[in-house]
């Protein structure tokens, strides 16, 4: 039997010539028959050859014998190797010619091309936490912040940097250059935004984030706030990323608490240090996962924060700070176990297991917040308050009845088992609970 090879030999006349008798050429195939690609992609097309004895083989270039065409160039065009390359949205139709001794021989296919998909532009600013000492000047918010999006410029975007918290005394500051647009700088509710123009490359973009200032004068209050940053590209897409800055004193403690090869191995001896240092406002302690049921005041295992000026704004981080509990809840590891809080200052309690217990402020109930005069400005998030007592009075959050503490946060936490969840005595006002 001869056999006719497709991928034969060419005449003097570069045409198609079949070597053997047994099989001729009946027919060729574009594939795929159809295909969709988006803007600025390529498609291979091929010619598929069948014969008279029903074997197929794939068509190659010999010469000019094989020839391609795009019937919609504005949409695709098409190369003599069968190579598509999309242009814009809408449909084309393909041509694939194969031309032989026996005449020419041509197949069409089908090429969809839709608009590329708009990819987010990526904002990341930097995971730690920004120590800043209070009345210290200005100082560079986001100095690792990146910026990358698939667009060669972000015009008609917006790129806006604001601040969540006690914005007194606080300031964020716009740099002169790199020019990316259209600055507002809003003083009044410390927000940045720009109107974004074609100078608004990813690169500049970021120049102009590191160069970003934060400054709190000797007004603003101890403690965290949120600087936050949200970049859309004009086209739909929308990246954000968040810091967190720390309010302090000029002897701020930023600590930690473990069993072992920590600063502290318990948190009422870290409490008790920031206590005492002079100008310790806004100083972060750290404790990791484990059990400190045993750890406060006495054997009840409750964390006194009393009234001492130099732990105004302090922060209380348990191994799970920043994953809620409540609303939306994350994706908590192991838990950093208390039995409860006392608090007669301004604190932060985040990422916690509070189990409950009977503070000095309200003896006979167990509590696992329990809120003195000074706790106004109080933040308590992202806890699991879960009590598995039996006291019919107990609560996972109180105000003392003669307390008056004011602007009381509750937010992401989990509450279970207690008479109530929180029990706000006194005139404390509304209390953002979510």
């Amino acid at each position: 039997m001869t056999t006719a090879l497709l991928v034969g030999c060419g005449n003097s006349n570069n045409e198609f010539v079949f070597t053997g008798t047994s099989r001729v050429l009946t027919s060729v195939d574009v594939q795929p028959a159809t295909a969709t690609a988006t803007v600025g992609q390529s498609q291979q097309f091929v010619l598929q050859a069948t014969f008279s004895d029903g074997t197929t083989a794939t068509a190659t270039q010999l010469s000019d014998q094989i020839a391609w065409d795009s019937d919609n160039e504005a949409v695709a065009t098409i190369d003599q190797n069968g190579l598509a390359t999309a242009i814009s949205p809408g449909t084309t139709t393909i041509t694939g010619t194969l031309s032989t001794a026996q005449g020419a021989f041509s197949d069409t296919a089908v090429l969809t091309v839709t608009a590329a998909v708009n990819q987010n532009p990526q904002v990341n600013l930097d995971d730690s936490d920004l120590a800043y000492t209070r009345g210290s000047g200005s100082t560079a918010a986001f100095p690792n912040a990146s910026v990358t999006d698939d667009q060669a410029n972000l015009a008609n975007g917006t790129l806006t940097i604001s601040l969540t918290g006690d914005n007194t005394g606080v300031d964020l500051t716009a740099p002169a250059t790199p020019d990316i647009g259209t600055v507002t700088d809003d003083d009044v509710n410390d927000t940045i935004t720009v109107a974004l123009d074609d100078n608004a490359t990813p690169a500049n973009i970021q120049a102009f984030l590191q160069a970003v200032g934060f400054q709190a004068d000797n007004t603003a209050t101890f403690g965290a706030r949120t600087l936050n940053v949200t970049l859309t590209d004009g086209q739909g897409g929308t990246g954000s990323d968040s810091r967190t800055v720390f309010v302090q004193g000029a002897s701020a403690q930023n600590v930690t608490v473990a069993p072992s090869g920590a600063d502290f191995t318990t948190i009422q001896a870290a409490v008790n240090s920031v206590a005492a240092q002079t100008n310790g406002q806004g100083s972060v302690i750290t404790v990791v996962s484990g059990d400190f049921t045993t750890d406060g005041t006495g054997n009840d295992g409750i964390i006194v924060i009393s009234n001492d000026a130099d732990l105004e704004g302090l922060q209380l981080r348990g191994a799970n700070a920043g994953v809620s509990a409540g609303i939306n809840p994350g994706t908590r590891g192991a838990e950093t176990v208390v039995n409860a809080f006392e608090i007669d200052n301004q604190v932060v309690i985040d990422g916690f297991q509070v189990n409950g217990g009977a503070t000095t402020l309200a003896s006979g109930d167990d509590q696992g917040f329990a809120l003195n005069d000074e706790a106004s400005n109080t933040v308590i998030r992202n806890n699991v308050v879960d009590y598995t007592g039996a006291l019919s009075g107990s609560r996972g959050v109180l105000t003392i009845t003669s307390a008056d503490p004011s602007n009381i946060t509750i937010e992401f936490n989990h509450f279970q088992g207690w008479t109530s969840a929180a029990f706000l005595q006194g005139t404390v006002g509304a209390v953002p609970v979510r």
